[in-house]
């Protein structure tokens, strides 16, 4: 019996764009006098299994960038000709970079830039929270506006995105320092009889750290803080 070489085998049809971190994915592929068939890939860490007309392709997890699914025929007279099909994984965006803005600011409204980066990022997408503040920007900027009233802890965080997914998010905390609350009446006597002397007044006011006296008439002097 004379037997006939195998032909080449058609392209090996299957997904050939992926994501980083996809299941397994199989392959298909013919070829004329075919008994059975040796299927190979690239790429670090990739493995693919079968010896029919079906490979069945395990990425590793961490595997992104070109790879080549590759079949060729076989039976008693050898192996055919190899036939290949490019597949592209594509990467899963890296974790943002640490934010860079202001961690303190006073209570007030205004706003404040933020920064990141990510590796392989399409988007971004910003939050803050705190009272009234808000946060715009889809890029590697984020812009806080910050609520007048708002005093305390605020965390702004970010993700970055693409078509394979979005990453763990990163984030950063400012301080808004409350602006300091109006003196209580100052406290002491309010008459005196003329001639040198001293008096004591006093007050308070909220988140107070130091206070600026004043007196007026001529020659009079305040001391005190």
């Amino acid at each position: 019996t004379v037997e006939t070489p195998v032909g080449t085998p058609s392209a090996p049809s299957g997904p050939t764009s992926l994501c980083e971190g996809d299941p397994p994915s199989s392959y298909t592929s013919s070829a004329t006098g075919a008994t059975s068939y040796n299927w190979y890939v690239t790429g670090a860490g990739n493995t693919i299994s079968g010896t029919v007309t079906t490979g069945t392709v395990t990425w590793d997890p961490n595997f992104s960038g070109p790879a080549t699914v590759s079949v060729e025929g076989v039976n008693s007279c050898g192996p055919s000709t190899m036939t290949s099909t490019t597949v592209t994984v594509n990467p899963q965006p890296g974790t943002p970079t640490p934010i860079v803005g202001a961690t303190s600011r006073c209570q007030g409204a205004g706003t404040s830039l933020y920064t990141t980066s990510s590796t392989d990022a399409t988007s971004y997408t910003w939050s803050v929270t705190g009272t009234g503040n808000s946060i715009s920007g889809t890029g590697t900027t984020g812009t806080v506006t910050w609520a007048a009233g708002f005093s305390g802890t605020a965390v702004v965080s970010v993700t970055a995105s693409n078509a394979c997914g979005t990453s763990t998010s990163t984030s950063t905390t400012v301080t808004v320092n409350p602006l300091p609350g109006v003196p209580a009446a100052p406290s002491g006597i309010t008459v005196r009889c003329q001639g040198a002397g001293s008096s004591t007044y006093t007050t308070t006011a909220t988140n107070a750290t130091s206070y600026t006296w004043s007196v007026t008439g001529s020659g009079n002097t305040v001391s005190g803080t």
